[in-house]
């Protein structure tokens, strides 16, 4: 008796509009989440001094949408080659993203903690 492999096709016309949604959604999350945050330490009403940590991890996760956005926009122009390099490039800000990001949360909680002594 053979099987018959149900048919999965590689793409669905939906996929462009999806990724495209997502990364509209990324930084519209990113953009209100953190924008007020990020004004205000540009104007000099910071809560706290920003460690070098959160300086690093300012700087690594918006090129990682920028580098995410890059990697979204030539799947319309059918350029599978660059959509899987900055694919690649974008893989290596995981492990950076994610420890600062750690990091930094843990350096925000301490000040906002109500055991601080600074408080």
């Amino acid at each position: 008796m053979t099987s018959v492999r149900p048919h999965f096709a590689i793409q669905h016309k939906w996929d462009r509009a999806f990724f495209l949604s997502f990364l509209a959604a990324c930084w519209l999350g990113v953009i209100t989440d953190f924008g007020p945050a990020v004004a205000a330490r540009f104007s000099g009403h910071e809560d706290y001094p920003a460690s070098v940590v959160l300086q690093i991890h300012a700087i690594i996760f918006p090129g990682w949408l920028v580098l995410f956005t890059l990697q979204v926009l030539p799947t319309g122009l059918r350029r599978p080659a660059l959509h899987r390099a900055l694919g690649l490039a974008g893989f290596a800000f995981i492990p950076a993203m994610a420890i600062t990001a750690v990091w930094s949360e843990i350096l925000s909680q301490r000040f906002y903690s109500v055991d601080d002594p600074r408080n």
